[in-house]
């Protein structure tokens, strides 16, 4: 206890050299009284006949004062106490004793041992005893008492009665004789509340009722005659008076001001006088120091437009009370907000027929100093009507601005449909299984939203419902497009992007390129939820466990078409979808129909299907439709592996017979969306099939003899005849006009 007493001690001395010599360590506690007797006499104690000493040697407690009555006179001794204010604060009796006041000592007190002689007290009072003829204490004028009554037998008492000096009714505490114990009173105007112990052992707590806040005298003991002993030490009396404290200023950020920064400097105590700062320091000045600016306002906004550590403290109405000196680091300079990120969050069909990004916009500046609330110049969300562009700038007063543009370089189509009503059992993992009506009690307010036929799926892992579990290998595809029926999970409809690595149910798009959005269709009235990827290959979705219902997956497909169209005026086309044929430009079906290719006008293209375009030469944009009605024609698309065998593959070409098609030569390829003809023949031969306008083809000049060779005769189609009739037949591998 000594080394803990000699501990506290030299840090509140340290923290007052610190923060002033009248400011208090902790803020709140005031030392009024306090003796260790480690470099003190015992001029504290007297007594009438006896004689108080300091001894030493104690392992514990080291230096203490003793009452020792070693026979039967006179046998009592007094320990004065007194409030010691300090100079200076300003503080009056009347305020310390408002707040109240707590005392604490250790101390060993054994009882005498003398036959019907060994009467004791201990009593802390609130006035003066009479010491000259070591009277009983018997009054009610004190906070706190022990007492044991005469006693015939030879041994000490152990029992001690508290608050009791009658010796009658009150309660009891057991105090061994040669050993120290701690004593703490909490002294308040209508209680003492007292604790007795020793080491981790709690003997006794309890409470004394008072009508006013008392202020004590000194501590009192009447000793057991026959060696009845006081030991005394680390005596310590302390109060609360907030009054006392003054609390330190604080800095709050308020806003950015181009490349300052303003913050508001506030006295909490809202009296005494604000010092501050004006200049950044390494070490703060001392209190006083002319580096100090001050105002009486209860606060001020100051602005810093050089970075490093600023100062300031509060100086008490009382002229020399101060709080501790408090620090704020500021860093000046403009500060710019974060450029503005997007997110598709639906498809809207547009008057075009075709689907444009709506988008949400955000600018997070939860890293920036003062996290402003960036307000943007588009109102979110922002729809796109037709391909273009929309720039988004971010601002928020005394920040820099930032912008980010998001570009729609074409239409989209729905180009494919998830529909979970499509789905069976086979399509997940073993993880999943089929349910039909309302959903499990794990559903707590949404059963009624469910269809009682409707089947859903769910976690056959039921432990999987409070906590995470890895889900992930669903590849849905081949599914149909009709009205969704299905729903997936527990709990929250909204669902949850959670990439594609973790605890994750993952299911796969089929088809879906990096450009491709993925769009969530939520259920009822509930909201919806998007999904969009820019990851190249298949679009992968992950869904946080058992979570997530889903009721439709829409891919929707970028559109960018265009068409050459060569010097000679024509060119072949197709597209992966379907478009119209825009003014200025003509499309024809074309078919091989005896000895003439017959075209025939379209105004528009199905996707994956071959046309012969008409136009000026140019690059042509082809507006994308979401569908175009089937056409006739006997064109074939190349996937970039055709080979030109002079003898099968017919391509459009400007040759020395003009625009039509020729025999592709060995060796060569055509490209992939371009169209062809192709007629079946056994070996190669040279040809050309022109046409003129949209009516009808020329002939094509060979060696009618050639018939003769082999007596066999093909049509177009591969198929003998007998006798052929006006048109172009093949024979011996060789295209011949009857």
């Amino acid at each position: 206890m000594k080394k803990f007493y000699l501990l506290t001690k030299t840090l509140l001395v340290a923290a007052l050299l610190m923060i002033g010599a009248n400011a208090w360590a902790d803020g709140n506690k005031r030392v009024l009284d306090s003796q260790n007797y480690e470099s003190a006499s015992v001029v504290d104690w007297s007594a009438p006949s006896i004689t108080p000493t300091l001894e030493s040697g104690d392992a514990t407690y080291g230096k203490y004062a003793k009452c020792l009555v070693s026979g039967n006179g006179n046998r009592s001794c007094y320990k004065s106490a007194s409030f010691a204010y300090e100079a200076g604060t300003g503080y009056t009796t009347a305020d310390m004793t408002t707040a109240g006041y707590v005392i604490e000592f250790d101390m060993l007190m054994s009882g005498g041992n003398v036959n019907n002689r060994s009467e004791q007290q201990f009593v802390v009072p609130t006035t003066g005893p009479n010491l000259a003829n070591n009277a009983y204490y018997s009054g009610t004028d004190y906070i706190f008492a022990l007492s044991q009554a005469k006693r015939d037998a030879g041994s000490r008492i152990t029992d001690w009665y508290i608050n009791d000096l009658a010796n009658s009714t009150g309660s009891t505490v057991t105090i061994n004789y040669n050993t120290w114990y701690h004593y703490k009173f909490v002294v308040s105007a209508s209680s003492v509340d007292y604790t007795i112990s020793h080491g981790a052992t709690e003997d006794a707590t309890g409470s004394k009722t008072v009508t006013s806040l008392p202020s004590i005298k000194g501590f009192f003991g009447l000793l057991g005659r026959g060696s009845g002993e006081i030991r005394f030490d680390n005596f310590e009396m302390y109060d609360y008076t907030a009054g006392v404290t003054v609390t330190a200023p604080t800095f709050t950020f308020k806003k950015v001001d181009g490349a300052d920064r303003v913050y508001t400097l506030a006295n909490p105590d809202e009296s005494g006088t604000l010092y501050y700062t004006t200049a950044p320091a390494d070490d703060a000045p001392e209190v006083g120091d002319a580096a100090y600016a001050s105002t009486t306002d209860v606060s001020k906004e100051l602005s810093f437009d050089e970075s490093g550590k600023y100062y300031a403290y509060v100086l008490h109405t009382n002229g020399t009370t101060t709080s501790s000196i408090t620090s704020q680091t500021v860093t000046a300079g403009a500060l710019t907000l974060a450029t503005p990120t997007f997110a598709v969050v639906d498809m809207v069909k547009a008057e075009d027929g075709l689907y444009y990004p709506q988008i949400t916009f955000v600018s997070d500046n939860s890293a920036l100093e003062g996290k402003p609330t960036a307000s943007f110049d588009v109102v979110s969300p922002y729809t796109f009507t037709e391909k273009g562009s929309v720039t988004v700038t971010a601002s928020a007063e005394g920040y820099t601005s930032s912008s980010n543009t998001f570009t729609v370089n074409s239409g989209y189509i729905n180009s494919n449909t998830i529909d979970f009503g499509a789905l069976t059992a086979s399509d997940f993992d073993d993880k999943w299984e089929t349910a039909t009506g309302a959903p499990r009690d794990y559903w707590t307010q949404r059963a009624a939203a469910i269809p009682a036929d409707v089947t859903y799926y769910m976690l056959k892992d039921k432990t999987a419902e409070t906590s995470s579990t890895a889900l992930s290998g669903i590849t849905i595809s081949n599914v149909s497009n009709h009205d969704p029926q299905v729903y997936i999970g527990y709990g929250l409809l909204t669902p949850y992007y959670q990439g594609v690595s973790g605890n994750n149910m993952n299911f796969t798009v089929d088809g879906a390129t990096a450009e491709d959005y993925a769009v969530y269709n939520g259920w009822n009235n509930y909201g919806a939820g998007t999904f969009n990827t820019v990851q190249a290959g298949n679009a992968t979705f992950g869904l946080y466990r058992y979570d997530t219902m889903l009721r439709t997956i829409n891919v929707y497909s970028p559109v960018t078409v265009s068409a050459t169209v060569t010097s000679a005026g024509y060119a072949t086309f197709s597209s992966a979808y379907p478009v119209e044929i825009p003014v200025g430009v003509e499309a024809y079906a074309a078919k091989l129909e005896g000895d003439k290719v017959t075209l025939t006008q379209v105004d528009a293209v199905p996707a994956n299907t071959g046309v012969i375009l008409k136009a000026a030469a140019g690059v042509y944009d082809l507006p994308v439709v979401a569908s175009a009605d089937p056409i006739d024609t006997d064109l074939n698309i190349s996937d970039g592996s055709v080979t030109g065998d002079e003898s099968t593959i017919y391509v459009l070409g400007d040759g020395k017979n003009g625009v039509g098609f020729y025999w592709l030569k060995s060796g060569n390829t055509l490209e992939a969306g371009k169209a062809y003809l192709e007629i079946i023949a056994e070996s190669p031969a040279r040809g050309f099939i022109g046409f003129e306008g949209a009516t009808g083809i020329n002939e094509v000049n060979v060696n009618k003899a050639a018939v003769a060779k082999t007596g066999k005769i093909y049509n177009l189609n591969g198929q003998i005849v007998s006798k052929p009739s006006k048109g172009l037949f093949i024979v011996d591998g060789k295209v011949v006009s009857f």
